[in-house]
């Protein structure tokens, strides 16, 4: 399933950039749509050829297979099958929490959710498995689950955990090589930030997105599987609080993005003490929001 997401999402992302060129120009070769796309050379393929058989491209040419027309809106794939199972599940999840359709306490069937949100059920109990250590989900002697919950005291342990992690990952960050593609993703970033800033009445409200890649690409830095898996409670907490209380939300985005051109500034300086300051800043807001949030919502 995850690979034919992927595929699904670069397909996509590839009709995008046909529209951008426009009809008669030359598709890129292969090997330039693993890189602009990040595929495998076998995606890149196949994604070449069901241009060719939906009819967007043509005949071979020297510079690569001619354009032939636009893409149109029935030649994209639905949103719901470029995601992964896991990110299917995980955005499901949470959102069966908010509507609080699962209660802390309550028995949790693994195929009642895969029916809901359309994956397997093997996906859905690989996603719970990876929550269990943390104790907000609990397995049952007969193989069913329940969900625990999480209190203020859990967001204050995770909110230290993250602080520990996240600055040790924006020290690394900073000690990368300056032609690491790591440094390219951030300036892209960066300028997400401004555009959003310059217009947040209208996007704000994607901000929760934003944050989410933002803070993924810091922590990827480190290189860490102990990091990786705690990338997943961390989103699961931190990503979804914005939508628990609507209160003063769009303030709260508005400081936060601030708060991040701060932190990207403090990055390309790679100083450590103004990274470190930055940093900590940041995260100290996270934890005040996530913790405020948390009683409104439950208030």
């Amino acid at each position: 399933m995850r690979s034919d997401a992927i595929f699904k999402r670069a397909y996509n992302q590839m009709l995008a950039l046909i529209a951008d060129v426009g009809v008669g120009a030359a598709l890129p070769g292969e090997i330039a749509i693993t890189r602009e796309l990040d595929v495998s050379r076998t995606t890149a393929r196949k994604i070449v050829d069901q241009l060719s058989t939906a009819g967007i491209v043509g005949r071979q040419m020297a510079e690569g297979r001619l354009i032939l027309r636009l893409p149109a809106a029935v030649d994209h794939f639905p949103d719901s099958e470029t995601e992964a199972g896991r990110e299917i599940v995980e955005r499901g999840f949470m959102e069966l929490i908010q509507i609080e359709a699962i209660v802390p306490g309550q028995l949790i069937s693994t195929a009642d959710i895969a029916r809901r949100l359309a994956v397997s059920p093997t996906v859905v109990r690989e996603y719970l498995e990876g929550f269990r250590q943390y104790g907000l989900i609990e397995r049952q002697a007969n193989g069913g689950w329940v969900f625990l919950g999480f209190d203020q005291d859990f967001a204050r342990e995770l909110s230290d955990f993250r602080e520990m992690i996240e600055v040790r990952a924006a020290e690394a960050f900073a000690g990368l090589a300056l032609d690491d593609p790591a440094w390219s993703e951030l300036g892209a970033l960066e300028q997400r930030h401004r555009d959003m800033q310059a217009d947040f009445a209208a996007t704000g409200h994607l901000f929760p997105h934003l944050d989410q890649e933002f803070h993924s690409l810091i922590n990827a830095a480190l290189k860490n599987r102990f990091v990786d898996n705690f990338n997943d409670i961390k989103t699961f907490i931190f990503h979804y609080h914005y939508q628990w209380s609507r209160a003063d939300e769009n303030e709260r985005n508005a400081v936060a993005l601030r708060e991040h051109l701060d932190y990207i500034a403090a990055l390309w300086t790679r100083d450590p003490l103004l990274i470190r300051a930055a940093v900590t800043k940041h995260l100290r807001s996270a934890r005040i929001s996530l913790l405020a949030a948390m009683q409104t919502h439950r208030g």
